[in-house]
């Protein structure tokens, strides 16, 4: 049925479903289960017994291998974890980590090594902290067969833990990842969590007395909330209160009393930071579902009213549709590429019937999140229950997808197959900073790096390469997908890293397509070039001065204090 017919006629369609919402011109999010043609193996496939909690919360999203395409790592709690490689057609392909004995909790990827492959980290439980264990490593080589250990090659794997949370962080802003455990403590002591520094290819120190050893959380979400620079950390519980430390940068964390209203973190279960609003500045949505001993809370949402200052806007529109539910994990992006980043919302019923529907919001131009109802994923009913749920692009076609992890059952991928008319989207991919070959003191890991894209109608779009949805597991998402509205001229884009430096890129950049804004090779001081084998021909005495260049580089660090182009004609770009 189209949509030049009469009022009665248009009236029945809606009724009976028969109004081509596509042939009409109307945006609409639908969302199709392509698990089993893309790869993903069923329950009875991948694992080896069906425990209860067969899921814990979150996913490790990451192109572990630089094809440029997402591989997953997923974890199923004690039921063996799952490892798929992302091809260029769009599927997967699943290997097995062999790990259907271990207790399977956090998992997180990173270069800790710089050889310009990931390694995975999957934290394991300590059975009731009867048994601490060590977590497990893997590594692989250019074949990509998988390589297990205890990190022994890094210095890692001495000690033991009940492990929950494991986290890649620049905590010292030197261009290398260091790591955080953050466990659940052990019976009778009081000390749970430790950091590590990367002193340089992956060798790694423990540093002591940071000051976050004996929080008592271990769920975590890193960003730098005071904009100093440094990346801080909200520790926060399912189980009772949250907590806000602040970096140094030199592994020194202070508590922070003032900065947010920890009392609207309490008992929350999964935090979000994004930019609801399209202000251009990070905001917090804390996701509570557990019922706390005042009764149950309602989920916040903290909107960033500039210089690390948290404000409540309350439930009264934002978020009133949550108050009906019990919200479990939460992950976001730009479902409708409308310019808004909107939520999907996994609901948990604790194994009590009947299952519920887990939720799309949908972002009404930063004043409402509206729930979205028939748009293709429904729950599968009892013993399921909700629990995890990643946003990403897995076959980069512009239309953002959604995976999600049920307790007691199999991961699924939902590819969104929206009709969403003439609007546009972005790709941003980054690396590091370009300028590292004039200084080597100007290098940053891009995780952690707020991107900002500005349009020449006046539009700004802000994500940060981070986890879309905070629980467990930790995400290395480097591709960041921006819908973009009706917007279709780009002015420019700012890549803001830790440590002040900012990398701005203009000039020559297409609406949906992808951009890279940096480079994904590292080189020694004055060689630049995939193979590391030329020398740049701009330095420090070759400025920009503010020029259009097509990439330029700006810091606020004291021995580059202006505008620098790369070598003439020269792209970065993965190995």
């Amino acid at each position: 049925m189209g949509c030049r017919r009469s009022f009665l006629a248009l009236f029945l369609g809606l009724t009976l479903g028969l109004v081509d919402f596509a042939a009409c011109g109307v945006p609409r999010i639908r969302f199709k289960d392509v698990s089993r043609s893309k790869g993903i193996q069923s329950l009875a496939e991948n694992h080896r017994r069906v425990p209860k909690w067969s899921k814990y919360d979150g996913a490790t999203i990451a192109d572990l291998d630089g094809d440029g395409w997402y591989d997953m790592v997923l974890s199923n709690h004690g039921n063996n974890a799952e490892w798929y490689w992302g091809t260029a057609n769009g599927s997967f392909k699943s290997v097995d980590p062999r790990m259907k004995f271990f207790d399977v909790h956090g998992t997180a990827a990173a270069d800790i090594d710089n050889d310009g492959k990931m390694e995975v980290i999957m934290t394991i439980g300590g059975s009731g902290g009867s048994r601490p264990s060590t977590p497990v490593l893997f590594s692989f080589n250019d074949s990509r067969k998988l390589k297990k250990s205890r990190g022994e090659k890094y210095r890692l794997g001495k000690e033991r833990m009940r492990g929950r949370v494991a986290s890649f962080v620049d905590v010292d802003n030197d261009g290398d990842l260091d790591l955080i455990y953050t466990n659940k403590r052990e019976p009778g002591k009081r000390k749970a969590h430790l950091v590590y520094e990367n002193s340089g290819n992956g060798r790694f120190v423990l540093k002591k007395d940071t000051g976050i050893e004996s929080v008592d959380a271990y769920t975590i979400e890193l960003f730098d909330i005071n904009e100093d620079g440094n990346m801080d950390i909200i520790f926060f519980s399912r189980y009772g209160a949250a907590h806000l430390y602040l970096g140094t940068g030199d592994f020194k964390y202070v508590e922070d009393k003032d900065t947010l209203p920890l009392d609207l973190l309490s008992y929350a279960h999964s935090v979000a930071v994004m930019d609801y609003d399209n202000d251009g500045d990070l905001d917090l949505l804390i996701l509570r579902g557990r019922r706390s001993p005042r009764g149950k809370l309602d989920s916040i949402l903290l909107e960033n009213t500039g210089k690390g200052r948290f404000v409540s806007v309350g439930q009264d529109k934002r978020l009133s549709t949550l108050t009906e539910y019990r919200p479990y994990h939460v992950t976001y992006g730009d479902f409708n590429n409308d310019g808004y980043i909107d939520l999907y919302i996994t609901i948990s019923t604790d194994y009590a019937a009947p299952r519920q529907d887990d939720l799309l919001m949908v972002n009404k131009k930063g004043l409402q999140f509206k729930l979205v109802e028939d748009h293709g994923i429904r729950t599968r009913g009892l013993p399921e229950d909700g629990n995890s749920a990643f946003a990403f692009d897995f076959n980069m076609d512009g239309n953002l997808d959604l995976l999600t992890g049920n307790r007691n059952s199999t991961w699924r991928l939902y590819e969104n197959k929206s009709y969403l008319g003439n609007r546009h989207h972005l790709f941003v991919r980054v690396g590091r900073p370009p300028a590292t070959e004039l200084d080597p003191g100007l290098d940053r890991n891009p995780l952690g790096a707020v991107v900002k894209v500005f349009t020449r109608e006046g539009g700004v779009f802000t994500r940060q390469v981070a986890t879309p949805g905070r629980s467990h597991a930790q995400a290395y998402m480097d591709t960041l997908h921006f819908g973009l509205g009706k917007h279709k001229k780009i002015h420019r884009i700012v890549v803001e890293y830790t440590g002040g430096i900012t990398l701005v890129r203009q000039h020559r950049i297409n609406v949906d397509g992808e951009v890279i804004v940096g480079q994904f090779f590292r080189c020694g001081p004055g060689l630049t070039g995939k193979k590391c084998n030329r020398k740049p021909s701009c330095s420090i005495k070759n400025r920009c001065n503010g020029r259009g260049c097509e990439r330029i580089f700006y810091t606020k660090c004291k021995t580059c204090r202006n505008y620098f182009c790369l070598a003439a004609g020269e792209e970065s770009g993965p190995n």
